[in-house]
């Protein structure tokens, strides 16, 4: 970029060179400015978790602080910016809010997948074609894969929760 810059600095007036410097920066600031985006959760019918930057139908926009300003902002001694003990307390309740709901909602689906494990096991007891059962067992083996991956989620959120303070 420096290399091509100098190549069209070297074939323009200095005038032009330093109004396309000017210019260049100021995109670059307010595309970085602008580089922040709104993020939507969508829990569909399955109980998938899907997380986009555009909203769909039925999704919800997560709310996400932005950084605090500087003012409460400390500086050590080394010049690394950390946050007051008031601000990160509040990150850490926001953190555990998010975190206790997560688990419930993961508690819940588990639940449910449970049950449809149940119902699917029954009704494989009853059917009398081969077709039927092979679609059934399918199914069964889709719910328990279900089943096992919200049991890992809890363990992992019951995990985390119990590393916060």
């Amino acid at each position: 970029m420096r290399n091509y810059l100098q190549d069209l600095g070297s074939s323009l007036p200095m005038e032009k060179t330093l109004i396309l410097m000017v210019v260049l920066t100021t995109w670059l600031m307010t595309s970085v400015a602008n580089a922040r985006s709104e993020i939507y959760r969508h829990v569909d019918s399955d109980g998938r978790i899907t997380y986009a930057n555009k909203p769909t139908k039925g999704a919800d926009r997560l709310q996400i602080d932005a950084a605090p300003p500087n003012s409460s902002r400390i500086r050590s001694n080394k010049g690394i910016s950390t946050v007051s003990s008031n601000t990160q307390k509040k990150r850490d309740i926001k953190r555990r809010q998010i975190l206790e709901n997560e688990l419930a909602l993961e508690t819940k689906l588990l639940a449910d997948f449970k049950q449809k494990q149940g119902q699917a096991r029954n009704n494989l007891n009853v059917i009398q074609s081969a077709h039927e059962a092979t679609e059934y067992k399918q199914e069964i083996k889709w719910i328990q894969r279900q089943v096992l991956l919200h049991t890992r989620n809890i363990a992992a959120l019951k995990k985390e929760l119990s590393g916060l303070k």
